[in-house]
């Protein structure tokens, strides 16, 4: 038997959820932001607990599409890529500058 997921545990795995539910061009900007998340962690610019505030926030404040199409996601992605990236930047600057997390 399996046991139901804690969400607050693996936050990411809500996000999911949350993205299906939401639909749109969601689901894109959670991937485009994991994608630059996972990639800043494996590079030792971020902490693993970063990963879901980013990808949280970026999914956040992406434009929402309803009904996307191919150019839309083109746009989606990017803008992810680029909300994400600096995000992560502002997470450098305040471990670089010994600012608490």
């Amino acid at each position: 038997t399996f046991d139901l997921p804690d969400l607050q545990k693996f936050r990411n795995l809500a996000l999911d959820y949350q993205a299906l539910k939401q639909g749109g061009n969601t689901a894109c900007a959670l991937n485009a932001a994991n994608e630059a998340s996972v990639r800043a962690f494996l590079e030792r610019r971020i902490r693993f607990t970063d990963i879901a505030r980013i990808n949280e926030t970026t999914m956040q404040q992406v434009t929402f599409v309803s009904r996307p199409t191919l150019d839309d996601y083109r746009e989606t992605h990017q803008e992810a890529q680029r909300r994400a990236g600096d995000l992560i930047h502002q997470i450098q600057s305040q471990t670089y500058h010994g600012n608490t997390r």
